[in-house]
């Protein structure tokens, strides 16, 4: 991806964090415009065992296993995942396993994030499940200068640079001068880790984002609520 093609992508910070969704704004506002009304995050188990896949990309011969990263959308489902596919017969393991992997309906009992590579639950009753959420992502692109090719999908075991960089080997003769948000590509597909080197200490001082979302943005003080998609 030439360079000016990678400026494009720090210029638009905020990429949707759902998988197979290129869509990147500048806005913050946008951006969670984009996520309350086009996406949906239906209760949901995600398996966070490892596959039998070798991740052949670790180094000093730590080869590390994929995540399955599979989707169940009811209990009994997640459970015979586990029974049919890593061979778990543990009552114990089976329920614990539920507990810890459990995604509640629209992050109402703990939201995925791809950054931290983990479920995470809720902080307070008190606070809005999905504004909790949307203000953790935000903290690590404004306050670590994360970039969205470095997130994980909740339905995935790599990250969206790694995936999209496939796309672009495969369509590698197309114009390289679109638009960023059609393609995603991490620069340093060497490091199994990508871009960790890239963004600030994450006990830095952040610019107080607050001030940003005092900007008005017109065209969506009208605008009516879509139709959320489901995505799973």
């Amino acid at each position: 991806m030439p360079p000016r093609n990678h400026e494009k992508c720090h210029e638009k910070p905020y990429g949707c964090t759902f998988p197979d969704c290129p869509e990147a704004y500048k806005s913050r506002r946008k951006w969670k415009a984009h996520e309350n009304n086009e996406h949906w995050i239906p209760k949901s188990w995600r398996c966070r065992l490892p596959t039998d896949q070798l991740d052949l990309s670790a180094t000093l011969g730590e080869y590390n296993r994929e995540e399955c990263a599979k989707i169940m959308h009811t209990r009994e489902g997640f459970w015979k995942h586990l029974q049919s596919t890593h061979g778990i017969s543990s009552r114990k393991i089976l329920v614990d396993e539920a507990t810890a992997c459990f995604i509640g309906d629209k992050g109402s009992d703990g939201f995925w994030c791809g950054f931290c590579r983990e479920i995470k639950p809720r902080s307070t009753e008190d606070f809005a499940a999905w504004d909790e959420r949307l203000d953790h992502v935000q903290a690590h692109i404004d306050c670590e200068h994360r970039l969205m090719d470095e997130w994980v999908p909740v339905d995935k075991a790599r990250t969206k640079g790694e995936i999209f960089a496939v796309t672009l080997d495969v369509d590698s003769d197309e114009d390289s001068d679109e638009d960023c948000s059609q393609s995603i590509i991490d620069l340093h597909l060497d490091d199994p880790w990508p871009l960790r080197s890239s963004y600030t200490d994450a006990n830095a001082p952040c610019v107080n984002h607050q001030l940003h979302e005092a900007e008005r943005d017109p065209d969506l003080e009208n605008q009516a609520p879509k139709k959320r998609k489901r995505n799973f």
